[in-house]
């Protein structure tokens, strides 16, 4: 006797080529589904991108491309399967910081007279982060007083100017915004994964894939034998049957039996969904909480100072945030910078990253520049997920919620290490997981053939 299989053209389809859809295909080739990714982009990788540095042989990473290996075990799980090379940089001899103006040589981030005020802000973190369980929603764990503004959150200590700032900038490289912008929930929960060590939060976390992470994205994307790039979706349908997916290049039609949504939350808004998706994740992607100020650039400049790691008061610079070395090349040395605040530095011409380099090296002579505009880019509308105040003790089991058919998977929606190439990894396995579940469920009550 068989079961007869009346699901259409796939058993499931994922939308969207980053690590998530990537990890969520694969394992469901490994187990031997019939599974199509669709990728809107030419390119797979989503939000991480290995490219050359302008017009140079050089690569660099546009997107994401950091690992802490000693505790994020997804992520390591395949960098062993498929043999990647990962690196450290070299530990920086020290760290500077520019705060309100004033530059200071380090090695302590903050002036000797508010050391014990940065002693206070520690505390105040350590132990509200402190409440935090791994691996449980946020919004079920009773965080509604941690779920405010980083600027209000800190407002009891009546913090001096320099820690202020020096804060400000550690956390806006995670929130992409400013304080008054972005949760102190979304912060105290990385702190939480970092065991608490705010020296890591400050910026010690160095591995990186010594071959880009296109090594890892090609070696995965080699295991799923059936990826349509240039391919967007328009439309996502599903019944008690299956799931029909149209895409918006010439409304070619596939059908499967569940689809896997791996894109990032700010596109959900922009696929058409029957039945709708839930009001709360229909509001959340329309918000672009993906945040939409925060830029990475790089400078290939002369002259430059050996800043190994300069963390930057974004108030006092307009919304600059990091400054560091990536290489020297033969021209010069090649520097990252990192920004919350686009209308001030338009890191996508010379002189808004000309004006950048001077604010943070005044010497620096800038020679070429790249970038990529991930808040105007069309597939991701946006950077990390970077939510505002009252989203995540309220809402963040909801993200990732499967709607019927139709599963959810992206560093956005991650429990743990949200952000994080490892929370793309993690909803990856979670959303193959659940689809393989209701797969199973559907050949247990298929009618059979005699």
């Amino acid at each position: 006797m068989t079961a007869s299989n009346t699901y259409g053209d796939y058993d499931a389809i994922v939308i969207g080529g980053g690590f998530a859809g990537l990890t969520a295909a694969r394992d469901l080739a490994d187990h031997s589904h019939s599974v199509l990714l669709l990728e809107a982009r030419d390119r797979l990788g989503g939000r991480t991108w290995t490219r050359p540095f302008a017009d140079t042989d050089h690569m660099i990473e546009m997107g994401g491309q950091w690992i802490e290996p000693q505790r994020q075990f997804n992520i390591v799980h395949e960098i062993d399967r498929y043999g990647i090379r990962t690196s450290s940089s070299a530990e920086p001899h020290s760290r500077p910081t520019l705060l309100n103006g004033q530059r200071n040589p380090g090695p302590l981030p903050v002036p000797p007279e508010e050391l014990i005020d940065l002693e206070r802000a520690i505390f105040h973190m350590q132990k509200a982060a402190a409440r935090i369980q791994q691996g449980i929603p946020l919004d079920q764990q009773g965080l509604h007083d941690l779920d405010v503004s980083w600027s209000d959150f800190l407002a009891p200590l009546n913090l001096p100017p320099a820690t202020t700032e020096f804060l400000a900038a550690v956390t806006g490289l995670y929130a992409g915004r400013y304080p008054e912008e972005h949760s102190a929930l979304g912060i105290l929960s990385q702190l939480a994964h970092l065991d608490l060590s705010v020296i890591m939060l400050w910026g010690v976390l160095d591995v990186r894939f010594t071959d880009g992470t296109k090594s890892l994205i090609d070696a995965m994307a080699a295991d799923c034998p059936d990826i349509r790039l240039n391919a967007p979706v328009a439309s996502v349908s599903q019944d008690d049957t299956g799931v029909t997916v149209t895409t918006d290049d010439g409304g070619e039609v596939f059908t499967a039996r569940t689809v896997m949504v791996a894109t990032p939350v700010n596109m959900w808004s922009e696929i058409a969904f029957e039945p709708s998706l839930s009001e709360v994740k229909r509001q959340i992607s329309a918000d672009r909480h993906g945040t939409q100020t925060c830029g990475k650039f790089f400078a290939l400049a002369r002259g430059a100072q050996d800043y190994p790691y300069l963390l930057a008061g974004p108030r006092s610079t307009k919304g600059l945030m990091v400054y560091a070395q990536e290489c020297d090349l033969p021209d010069g040395q090649l520097m990252i910078g990192f920004i919350c605040d686009p209308t001030n530095h338009d890191i996508t011409t010379f002189e808004g990253v000309e004006r950048a380099l001077k604010t943070l090296d005044p010497d620096a002579e800038l020679i070429k520049f790249d970038s990529h505009d991930w808040n105007t880019d069309p597939y991701s509308l946006g950077g990390w997920f970077s939510p505002r105040p009252g989203v995540l003790s309220q809402s963040q089991s909801e993200l990732s919620r499967p709607e019927g058919r139709v599963l959810f998977a992206s560093s956005d929606v991650a429990i743990s290490f949200q952000g994080w190439l490892e929370g793309a990894v993690e909803t990856g396995h979670r959303a193959a997981s659940t689809a393989m579940r209701t797969m199973a469920r559907d050949a247990a009550m298929a009618p059979v053939q005699r």
